[in-house]
């Protein structure tokens, strides 16, 4: 369980992006197996779905273009990929293990959101929406968006020297 400065801390990326388009769930194996070689036992498949987004604002980090894909995990109590939703996404490379595992998306990047669903924040409106499996929910489920992306820039300006303005595909 992760506190909203770990997060930060671990993520390579943060955006503001809005989901483009969802492929429907993907069923494949989990990663690891159930036992070893002779078990014989029924595997239950994984459902993934994949989202292309599309950066409306850097918080943390650079990105070589604004297109992006996410892989995330069918869950219940969390918020889906949609199309349409925008997110604040705490993001990592997606390891080259599991991308092996998920289809080829060209030159499009691939990454992982940090802290499982912990790093992936729905914007509603002007509110952010947080998962009830998270310990943030607490603290920012329903808070301001405007005040959860202020609290973000300036922990990282603070704790990483670096200032990150401005927007990738909006307003300046």
């Amino acid at each position: 369980v992760l506190s909203l400065e770990e997060l930060i801390d671990q993520a390579a990326l943060i955006v503001e992006a809005s989901v483009q388009s969802a492929a429907p769930g993907l069923a494949r194996p989990p990663a690891s197996p159930v036992g070893g070689s002779l078990d014989v036992r029924p595997v239950p498949l994984v459902v993934e779905t994949d989202a292309r987004l599309v950066a409306e604002r850097v918080l943390k980090g650079a990105l070589a273009a604004p297109e992006f894909a996410v892989s995330q995990l069918d869950a219940k109590g969390v918020y889906t990929l949609g199309p349409g939703r925008r997110f604040i996404l705490f993001l990592v490379d997606e390891p080259a293990r599991r991308r092996k595992m998920l289809p080829a998306l060209g030159r499009v990047p691939r990454y992982a959101t940090t802290g499982g669903y912990a790093g992936l924040f729905c914007v509603d409106g002007a509110q952010v929406k947080v998962s009830g499996a998270s310990m943030l929910s607490e603290q920012y489920n329903d808070a301001p968006l405007d005040k959860t992306v202020a609290a973000i820039r300036a922990y990282v300006n603070a704790r990483h020297g670096v200032k990150v303005t401005g927007w990738v595909t909006g307003p300046t």
